[in-house]
C-alpha cells in the first residue's frame, strides 16, 4: 500500500491518507450571517472503553510511521538566553526585569518533529500535568515525563488505541488537545482521526474522536480509559467530518468543542460544543453527555480557569465577538449578543517576510486561539492580518467582565519589527495568565516565547521570556495552536507548549518545546549546582578536534549527583555560538566523591568536538539540575582553534552526461569532505536542475544522505562509507538540463562542492532505472575468467523488469573503449523483487564473463549500460574500476 501525507485545512495538519483522498480543505472556516442563533440542544448516553494492562500494540498499522519508544531529549536551548526578552515590541509586552521577580524558564525539553517518520512544522503542541507525572501532545507526538520533565518517553497515539470501529479504520490523523483536572488529578487527551474515504475520496463514514482519561498511574503506564465519538453522537446525519478541537474543564465538567462539516464541504459555519460529567469519566462508566450546535458561526475556544460556568467565545466578525455561558446547573448555554470592540481584525492575507524571505504567517487566520476566565475577568485571544497602522499579524486580546459581557480592555500583542500569533494561557492559583506564544517574520526566525500577565506585570502590558528560537524560516507553515496548563504540583507556576525549526528550512525539522514558566519567586528548588571545566585549558591552543572535559555536581541534590546533561557551547570572539553537543556524563571522579560525598563520584563528563573554524573561542559547559529543573552558570575557557583546510569531493554515478531520462531522474552519488577527523564531514547534499536553453533552474530537493558506499570506505577510508546520496525528483517541463548536486561541509560550514551531470535530456515518459553491479568490487583485482554480476530495473516501466537489454564496455584509462558484448539478462533475484514490493521485478539479474579472449590485461572502467523498455534507450549505466591479470 503507498502513503502519502497531505496538507489539508486548518486542524487538519498534515493527514496520513491513502493516495487516492478527498482534496484538502481551505484553511478558513466561513461565517455566514443568515440562519438562527438559537442552536440546538442534545443529550445521549455513551459506554467507555479501556485500555488493560498489556493490551496496546506492538506494531504500527500498515502505512504508518515507526514509533521510536523511549527515547531520552534534553534541552538544547543554550541556557543562557533564559532571560532574554525580545526586540522591538510595542508596549503590549514587558522586556525587562521586573520588581519583585523574573520571569524564568526552569527546564525546557524538545521533542524532535520526526519521530514517529513524519515531520509536520503545524505543530499543533499542548501539555499537561498530575504531580511529576508531566505529558506532551503535537503532530504527530506524543510523550510523557514521571520525573517533571528530566526525562521523556514517547507513546505513540497511532497504536495506544485501536482503529476500531469503522469511524476510526482510517487511523489518528493529527489533531490532539491535553486538559487537566488539578483537583481530581486527572489529565484528558483527546485525539482525532482521519474520515474513512473510497477510492475517488469521497466519505465513507463520519471520522471519529476519542477522549482518553488517566490518573498518575494510567498516564504512566499508558493504560487510559477512552471513549468514542463521531457527529453521528450529536444528531448529524451520515458522514460529517470533526476538526479543530478545544478541550477545557470547569469544577465538574469537561467540556470539548469541534467545526462540523458536512461530507465533502471545504468550509462550514457549523460548531458542537460537549459537556460530559467528569466523576463518570473518571471512574469509566456510562457517560450520560449534553452538547450544543450552532450553525450561524464556528471556531469556539473554550476557556481556562473555569469554575461553576464555563465560558466559550468565536470571533463572528472583523469588530465583533459572540460568547457562549453554560452554568453548571444548566443544561443548556446562553449565547450573547454580538459584542462590539474597538479594535479590528484583518482577515485577509496573512504576511510577515522574515529575514530570509520565507514567510511563516500564511497560514493564519482569525478562529479564536485561547481563552481565560479568573474571578470576573473573561479574556479572549486571537489572530488578525497587519493593518496600515500594524505592519506585522498580532495578536487581538479582548478582557470583558464575566458578569455583564461589557468590554473592559483590549491589550493587544503586537510589534513594528514581527509578528505574534498562537497564543495559548493558563489560569494560576493566583489567578494570573500564562502560556506560550510565537513571534515569527520580520527581524526574527520563528521564536517561541514564554507569556505571562500577573500583579508584577504593568497594567495593559504583557511579560515575556525568550524560550527558543529557530536557525530557518519556513514558508506558510506554523500553528494552528500552541497550549498552556497549570503545573499541578506547583500550582502557580504553568507549563506551556510550542515549537521552532532547526538544522533545515523549507518547513523541516520541526522540534516541539515544553518548558515550564514560573516568576523566581515561585522557583520550588533550592539548587546549588557546581561545574568544573578541566579541558581544554584556559589559554590553551588547540585543533578543531578536541576532548572538553570536566565535573559537575548539584550539592542541593539529596541523592545522587543532582545532575542529568552537560551541554557544551563554542563561542567566537564576534558573538557567534555554536552548540558543540550533549557531553557524556557520569563517568568516575573519585577525587569529586571523596571531596563532596560518594553520592557525587559519578560526576565526570566529556565530549568529543570538531568542526570549529580557525580562531579564538570561549568553550562553555552548562549543567542542567535535577534539583532546579534549569541549567547552571557555565564553566569556561577561553582557546585558539587551528582548523583543517576544506577539501571536499563530489562525484554523481547517475544520470551520467549525455544521458535521456524520463521525467522521474534519480540523482545519486557520493560525498566526502578529506578533511573530517570524523564521519564523513558532510551533512547534506542539495540538488539543482538547470535547463541549458539559459532559463532559471531551480532546487530539485534535498537528497537522503548516509547511504552505505563500501566501494568508498574501501578507498578512501572507513570513516567515509556511509557517503552515499540518492534523490528521486519530477522534472518538468521535458527538455536538456545540467543537474548539480551541492555538497554541505561540516569544516568549511558552506556548500563548497559540488558535481555536475551535462546536457541530460528528461523525456516526457516516466523512467526511473537503476542498476547495479555486485561483483567484482570497486578496484579490486581479478584473474580471468571472472564474472560481472548484478541487476536492473526501471521501475518506471507499467509492466516486466522495465530493462530488456545489458551492454558491456571496458574503458582503458587512458580513455580507449572495448565493446565487451551482451550480458545475460534475465536471471532470478528474488531479492530484488522482495526489494520493491513486486514479483514483477524478480527476473532482473544479469551476469557476463570476462575472459582472456575479450579483454587484455590491464586496469579498465567496466561499464554495464541497460536498456530501459521505457525510453528505448540505454539510460541507466554502473561503473566499476578493475585490475585485470
Amino acid at each position: 500500500m503507498i502513503w502519502v501525507r497531505l496538507g489539508a485545512r486548518a486542524g487538519l495538519c498534515a493527514a496520513i491518507v491513502s493516495l487516492v483522498a478527498a482534496p484538502p480543505r481551505a484553511q478558513s472556516v466561513v461565517r455566514t450571517d443568515g440562519g438562527s442563533d438559537a442552536g440546538t440542544f442534545g443529550h445521549g448516553v455513551l459506554p467507555p472503553a479501556q485500555i488493560a494492562s498489556g493490551e496496546l500494540l506492538d506494531h504500527m498499522p500498515e502505512g504508518k510511521p515507526v514509533e521510536h519508544k523511549h527515547r531520552q531529549t534534553f534541552d538544547t536551548r543554550e541556557p543562557s538566553d533564559s532571560r532574554m526578552r525580545l526586540r522591538g515590541v510595542q508596549s503590549a509586552v514587558q522586556e525587562t526585569p521586573l520588581a519583585g521577580g523574573d520571569v524564568t524558564i526552569q527546564r525546557d525539553s524538545t521533542f524532535s518533529g520526526g519521530t514517529f517518520g513524519t515531520i509536520s512544522s503545524v505543530n499543533e503542541p499542548n501539555t499537561g500535568s498530575v504531580g511529576d507525572v508531566l505529558f506532551q501532545t503535537g503532530n504527530w507526538l506524543a510523550a510523557r515525563s514521571t520525573n517533571n520533565g528530566s526525562t521523556w518517553s514517547y507513546i505513540s497515539p497511532y497504536t495506544t488505541f485501536r482503529n476500531t470501529p469503522t469511524a476510526f479504520s482510517a487511523g489518528f490523523c493529527c489533531d490532539q488537545r491535553v486538559a487537566e483536572d488539578t483537583t481530581r488529578g486527572l489529565i484528558f487527551w483527546y485525539l482525532q482521526y482521519i474520515q474513512p474515504v473510497d477510492a475517488f475520496g469521497t466519505p465513507t463514514a463520519p471520522n471519529g474522536v476519542r477522549i482518553a482519561i488517566g490518573d498518575s498511574t494510567r498516564v504512566t503506564a499508558n493504560t487510559w480509559l477512552y471513549y468514542s465519538f463521531t457527529a453521528n453522537d450529536f444528531g448529524f446525519p451520515g458522514n460529517y467530518e470533526l476538526d479543530f478541537p478545544n478541550l477545557a474543564v470547569s469544577s465538574n465538567y469537561l467540556y470539548f468543542t469541534s467545526n462540523v462539516f458536512a461530507p465533502g464541504a471545504s468550509s462550514t459555519s457549523t460548531g458542537v460544543e460537549v459537556r460530559l460529567p467528569i466523576s463518570a469519566l473518571a471512574t469509566g462508566g456510562s457517560v450520560s453527555y449534553d452538547y450544543y450546535t450552532n450553525t450561524s458561526f464556528a471556531s469556539f475556544a473554550t476557556v481556562n480557569g473555569a469554575t461553576s460556568t464555563m465560558y466559550f467565545g468565536a470571533r463572528t466578525g472583523p469588530s465583533t465577538i459572540r460568547v457562549l455561558s453554560w452554568p453548571e446547573s444548566s443544561t443548556s448555554p446562553t449565547l450573547s449578543s454580538a459584542i462590539s470592540l474597538t479594535g479590528v481584525s484583518q482577515s485577509g492575507t496573512f504576511s510577515c517576510l522574515g529575514p530570509d524571505g520565507r514567510d511563516p504567517c500564511t497560514r493564519a487566520d482569525t478562529r479564536m486561539q485561547t481563552a481565560w476566565v479568573s474571578g470576573n475577568e473573561l479574556g479572549f485571544m486571537w489572530s488578525s492580518a497587519q493593518t496600515t497602522t500594524r505592519p506585522y499579524p498580532y495578536t487581538r486580546a479582548a478582557i470583558l467582565d464575566a458578569s455583564t459581557l461589557a468590554v473592559t480592555s483590549e491589550p493587544d500583542i503586537w510589534s513594528s519589527t514581527h509578528a505574534w500569533l498562537y497564543p495559548a494561557v493558563a489560569v494560576n492559583a493566583r489567578g494570573h495568565e500564562g502560556g506560550s506564544i510565537s513571534a515569527l517574520g520580520g527581524d526574527l526566525y520563528p521564536t517561541l516565547v514564554g507569556l505571562l500577565r500577573d500583579d508584577l506585570t504593568p497594567a495593559g502590558q504583557w511579560s515575556s521570556v525568550t524560550v527558543a528560537g529557530s536557525s530557518f524560516g519556513t514558508n506558510g507553515r506554523w500553528g494552528d495552536y500552541n497550549g498552556a496548563a497549570v503545573h499541578q504540583k506547583y500550582p502557580n507556576t504553568w507549563l506551556a507548549a510550542g515549537h521552532v525549526q532547526l538544522a533545515v528550512p523549507n518547513n523541516q525539522n520541526s522540534v516541539s518545546h515544553n518548558f515550564w514558566l514560573m516568576r523566581g519567586r515561585d522557583n520550588p528548588a533550592a539548587s546549588q549546582p557546581v561545574v568544573v571545566l578541566d579541558a581544554p585549558a584556559n589559554g590553551s591552543a588547540i585543533s578543531s578536534t578536541f576532548t572538553a572535559s570536566g565535573w559537575t555536581i548539584d550539592r542541593g541534590a539529596t541523592s545522587g549527583t543532582g545532575i542529568d546533561a552537560v551541554h557544551v557551547y563554542a563561542t567566537a570572539s564576534g558573538g557567534t555560538s555554536t552548540f558543540l553537543g550533549v557531553a557524556t556524563y557520569g563517568s568516575a571522579r573519585a577525587d569529586i566523591g571523596n571531596l563532596f560525598g560518594s553520592q557525587f563520584t559519578s560526576s565526570g563528563f566529556t565530549l568529543s568536538a570538531s568542526g570549529l573554524a580557525s580562531g579564538t573561542y570561549t568553550i562553555a559547559a552548562y549543567a542542567h539540575s535535577t534539583v532546579g529543573h534549569a541549567f547552571s552558570a557555565p564553566a569556561t575557557s577561553t582557546v585558539t582553534v587551528t582548523a583543517p583546510v576544506s577539501r571536499p569531493v563530489v562525484l554523481l554515478d547517475g544520470p551520467q552526461n549525455d544521458r535521456i531520462v524520463g521525467r522521474t531522474v534519480t540523482i545519486e552519488g557520493w560525498a566526502i569532505e578529506q578533511a573530517a577527523s570524523s564521519g564523513t564531514g558532510v551533512d547534506a547534499i542539495h540538488v539543482y536542475a538547470y535547463p541549458t536553453d539559459g532559463s532559471a533552474g531551480h532546487i530539485l530537493g534535498v537528497a537522503t544522505y548516509g547511504l552505505a558506499r563500501p566501494d568508498v570506505g574501501a578507498a578512501v577510508g572507513s570513516q567515509f562509507t556511509n557517503s552515499g546520496f540518492r534523490l528521486s525528483a519530477t522534472v518538468t517541463p521535458p527538455g536538456k538540463y545540467r543537474f548539480v548536486a551541492f555538497a554541505h561541509s561540516t569544516i568549511a560550514n558552506t556548500f563548497n562542492g559540488s558535481a555536475t551531470a551535462e546536457n541530460v535530456t528528461v523525456q516526457s515518459s516516466n523512467t526511473n532505472a537503476v542498476l547495479y553491479v555486485d561483483t567484482p568490487s570497486y578496484e579490486s583485482t581479478k584473474a580471468r575468467p571472472f564474472t560481472v554480476s548484478g541487476w536492473a530495473v526501471d521501475s518506471g516501466a507499467t509492466s516486466g523488469t522495465g530493462i530488456d537489454f545489458i551492454d558491456m564496455w571496458a574503458f582503458a584509462l587512458n580513455g580507449a573503449g572495448t565493446y565487451l558484448g551482451p550480458g545475460t539478462y534475465g536471471l532470478s533475484r528474488p531479492d530484488i523483487g522482495s526489494l520493491f514490493g513486486d514479483s514483477r521485478f524478480t527476473p532482473s539479474g544479469f551476469t557476463f564473463t570476462v575472459g582472456s579472449s575479450n579483454l587484455a590485461a590491464g586496469t579498465y572502467d567496466i561499464v554495464a549500460f541497460g536498456r530501459s523498455t521505457v525510453t528505448n534507450a540505454f539510460t541507466v549505466a554502473r561503473v566499476v574500476r578493475v585490475t585485470v591479470q
